[in-house]
């Protein structure tokens, strides 16, 4: 009973920080309330389980965690805004027990599909807003008038990870679903004219046929493969006829065209000389967590910039060193299972992770849920299967 609403709670508490409020409005203290709702009731049910429950604290969480105190303990001496600091700090600790929960909850049912799933299905109810309510301007469609093209982009990025790891070719109702839904979030990111997006949902699934189909194709029975080529004749003439005429004629293709030199890019080019400005000031501690926005008036709009100008050095080192942790645990865990479809899923993870490296530079990763997530995907995927590879004692 305590188990389940946990998931209910948490379910809730990623649907009103990535749909409900930039589509409706916010409610005070919902995502405090809700997060530690699922965190209390995940508690009580560790408690009353019947074999001996205990918390999973994986490295990459420790070194964020570690991470956490050095920010707050040296920011509180360099930063300029101090309660922007404490604020910022907390915000970003809450991101890490939510991490932590995904990887428990995930280690508990010995997989993380559950969340896989919630993310897709979040992805999908996210694509169907924009299409038939969103905000369009200039050529250009947002979920809400409020909200950004980019984190939009983003929202559905993620998505079509999520439906690529889902894909079951074993099942053509479940494949067939699968390649629709990552068809329509490509169609929708289109439509956002968010240019990062665009690229890293190209290289998302351009990797994943280089990757995994082709490394999966030798394995599949002949009826699957028979169902593939039926697909692909609708899939062709839907690209000629109607996806490139929509793409030439789009917001996106018309600031493909205008090349470097556009207002946006000069302004973050500006934002990132600033930010190493910062860094050089103090290169050891920077200038205290989320401090950028506080000085300059905006984020730098970069992981990579933002993270060097605010933490330093040091900073920079602690924060990263999970992502070496991840990348090296799902290179492990491809290479002991090379014979398995375990493999491919590895595969799918570390394609999420150079696209994630990636869109770092024009997206700042510690400060929203959705990379988050994505991030609590990588851990528990790789923490689930060494946990299975552990002789019972």
């Amino acid at each position: 009973m305590f188990y389940k609403i946990s998931k209910v709670l948490y379910l809730l508490f990623i649907f009103y920080m990535i749909w409900f409020q930039p589509v409706f409005f916010t409610i005070n203290n919902a995502p405090l309330v809700l997060g530690m709702g699922m965190i209390i009731f995940l508690f009580f049910h560790m408690l009353n389980a019947k074999e001996g429950s205990f918390i999973i604290i994986t490295k990459p969480v420790m070194w964020w965690l570690l991470f956490s105190f050095f920010i707050l303990s040296t920011g509180y001496i360099i930063a300029h805004n101090k309660t922007l600091l404490i604020s910022s700090v907390f915000t970003y600790i809450q991101l890490v027990v939510m991490i932590l929960y995904i990887i428990n909850v995930s280690k508990m049912e010995g997989s993380n599909r559950f969340f896989v799933w919630s993310y897709a299905f979040l992805s999908i109810v996210y694509a169907f807003t924009m299409l038939f309510w969103g905000y369009e301007n200039n050529g250009i469609l947002t979920v809400s008038i409020a909200s950004n093209r980019n984190t939009d982009g983003l929202v559905l990025l993620y998505g079509i990870f999520c439906f690529l790891i889902l894909l079951n070719f074993k099942l053509p109702f479940k494949l067939i679903f699968s390649i629709v839904s990552i068809g329509l979030l490509f169609y929708i990111i289109v439509l956002t004219g968010s240019r990062k997006s665009f690229i890293a949902a190209v290289l998302v699934i351009l990797l994943w046929f280089l990757f995994v189909f082709k490394r999966n194709w030798i394995f599949l029975h002949l009826k699957i493969k028979l169902l593939l080529f039926y697909l692909i004749v609708p899939i062709i003439y839907f690209l000629v006829f109607k996806f490139i005429p929509l793409f030439l004629n789009s917001a996106l293709f018309s600031r493909f065209n205008e090349g470097f030199g556009y207002e946006g890019d000069i302004t973050r080019l500006a934002m990132y000389n600033t930010a190493l400005e910062y860094f050089y000031s103090n290169p050891l501690f920077g200038i205290g967590f989320n401090q950028f926005r506080e000085i300059y008036g905006t984020y730098s709009h970069s992981t990579y910039a933002e993270i060097l100008s605010t933490t330093g050095f040091i900073g920079t080192i602690l924060y990263f060193i999970p992502y070496i942790i991840i990348i090296k645990s799902l290179i492990d865990i491809y290479r002991k299972n090379t014979k398995t479809p375990i493999a491919s899923q590895s595969l799918i993870y570390i394609i999420l992770m150079v696209v994630m490296l990636f869109l770092g530079t024009g997206v700042i990763h510690f400060y929203g849920i959705r990379d988050g997530i994505m991030l609590a995907l990588m851990i528990s995927f790789y923490y689930v299967e060494k946990f299975k590879k552990k002789p019972d004692k």
